[in-house]
Protein backbone atom coordinates (compact mmCIF):
# COMPACT_ATOMS: atom_id res chain seq x y z
CA UNK A 1 0.00 0.00 0.00
CA UNK A 2 1.28 3.44 -0.86
CA UNK A 3 2.22 5.59 2.20
CA UNK A 4 0.53 8.68 0.77
CA UNK A 5 -2.84 6.96 0.65
CA UNK A 6 -4.96 6.72 3.78
CA UNK A 7 -6.33 3.41 4.87
CA UNK A 8 -10.06 2.93 4.16
CA UNK A 9 -10.82 2.29 7.85
CA UNK A 10 -9.68 5.80 8.85
CA UNK A 11 -10.33 8.16 5.93
CA UNK A 12 -10.24 11.29 8.12
CA UNK A 13 -7.69 10.31 10.73
CA UNK A 14 -5.85 13.65 10.70
CA UNK A 15 -8.82 16.02 11.03
CA UNK A 16 -9.62 17.71 14.30
CA UNK A 17 -13.16 17.78 15.66
CA UNK A 18 -14.66 21.22 15.32
CA UNK A 19 -16.34 22.99 18.19
CA UNK A 20 -19.86 24.27 17.56
CA UNK A 21 -20.01 27.83 16.33
CA UNK A 22 -20.25 30.31 19.18
CA UNK A 23 -23.42 32.35 19.21
CA UNK A 24 -22.83 36.08 18.89
CA UNK A 25 -23.30 38.09 22.07
CA UNK A 26 -24.19 41.77 21.90
CA UNK A 27 -22.31 43.50 24.72
CA UNK A 28 -24.30 46.76 24.30
CA UNK A 29 -21.15 48.88 24.63
CA UNK A 30 -22.32 51.54 22.16
CA UNK A 31 -25.72 51.78 23.84
CA UNK A 32 -24.05 52.02 27.25
CA UNK A 33 -21.69 54.81 26.22
CA UNK A 34 -24.52 56.78 24.59
CA UNK A 35 -26.65 56.37 27.72
CA UNK A 36 -23.71 57.57 29.81
CA UNK A 37 -23.35 60.73 27.73
CA UNK A 38 -27.09 61.43 27.40
CA UNK A 39 -27.78 60.99 31.10
CA UNK A 40 -25.02 63.37 32.14
CA UNK A 41 -22.73 60.67 33.57
CA UNK A 42 -25.31 59.14 35.89
CA UNK A 43 -24.52 56.13 38.04
CA UNK A 44 -26.74 53.98 35.83
CA UNK A 45 -24.71 54.87 32.74
CA UNK A 46 -21.45 54.11 34.54
CA UNK A 47 -22.77 50.72 35.66
CA UNK A 48 -23.92 50.00 32.08
CA UNK A 49 -20.45 50.72 30.68
CA UNK A 50 -18.76 48.60 33.37
CA UNK A 51 -21.03 45.62 32.73
CA UNK A 52 -20.53 45.99 28.97
CA UNK A 53 -16.77 45.82 29.50
CA UNK A 54 -17.19 42.79 31.77
CA UNK A 55 -19.34 41.12 29.11
CA UNK A 56 -16.63 41.76 26.52
CA UNK A 57 -14.02 40.23 28.83
CA UNK A 58 -16.18 37.16 29.47
CA UNK A 59 -16.81 36.79 25.76
CA UNK A 60 -13.08 36.99 25.01
CA UNK A 61 -12.46 34.30 27.63
CA UNK A 62 -15.07 32.09 25.97
CA UNK A 63 -17.55 32.17 28.85
CA UNK A 64 -20.72 32.70 26.79
CA UNK A 65 -23.34 32.32 29.58
CA UNK A 66 -21.53 34.81 31.81
CA UNK A 67 -21.12 37.23 28.88
CA UNK A 68 -24.84 37.00 28.10
CA UNK A 69 -25.75 37.64 31.73
CA UNK A 70 -23.48 40.67 32.02
CA UNK A 71 -24.64 42.02 28.65
CA UNK A 72 -28.25 41.73 29.83
CA UNK A 73 -27.42 43.71 32.96
CA UNK A 74 -25.65 46.34 30.84
CA UNK A 75 -28.71 46.65 28.60
CA UNK A 76 -31.06 47.08 31.58
CA UNK A 77 -28.81 49.71 33.18
CA UNK A 78 -28.53 51.60 29.88
CA UNK A 79 -32.32 51.65 29.53
CA UNK A 80 -32.69 52.89 33.11
CA UNK A 81 -30.10 55.57 32.33
CA UNK A 82 -32.09 56.70 29.27
CA UNK A 83 -35.29 56.81 31.34
CA UNK A 84 -33.49 58.76 34.06
CA UNK A 85 -32.28 61.29 31.46
CA UNK A 86 -35.79 61.55 30.01
CA UNK A 87 -37.26 62.24 33.43
CA UNK A 88 -34.62 64.91 34.01
CA UNK A 89 -35.40 66.61 30.72
CA UNK A 90 -39.13 66.37 31.36
CA UNK A 91 -38.86 67.83 34.87
CA UNK A 92 -36.61 70.67 33.67
CA UNK A 93 -39.06 71.48 30.89
CA UNK A 94 -41.96 71.41 33.32
CA UNK A 95 -40.04 73.69 35.71
CA UNK A 96 -39.41 76.26 32.96
CA UNK A 97 -43.06 76.18 31.85
CA UNK A 98 -44.20 76.80 35.44
CA UNK A 99 -41.70 79.66 35.79
CA UNK A 100 -42.91 81.25 32.56
CA UNK A 101 -46.56 80.97 33.69
CA UNK A 102 -45.67 82.42 37.10
CA UNK A 103 -43.77 85.31 35.51
CA UNK A 104 -46.66 86.04 33.16
CA UNK A 105 -49.18 85.93 36.03
CA UNK A 106 -47.21 88.34 38.17
CA UNK A 107 -46.97 90.95 35.41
Amino acid sequence: MNEQQQSPAQPYAHTQPQAPAAQPVNTYMVMSVISLVVSGVSIFGIIAVVFSALASSSLAAGNIPDAMSKASTAKIMAIISFVWAGLGILSAGLFFIIMIIAAAASS
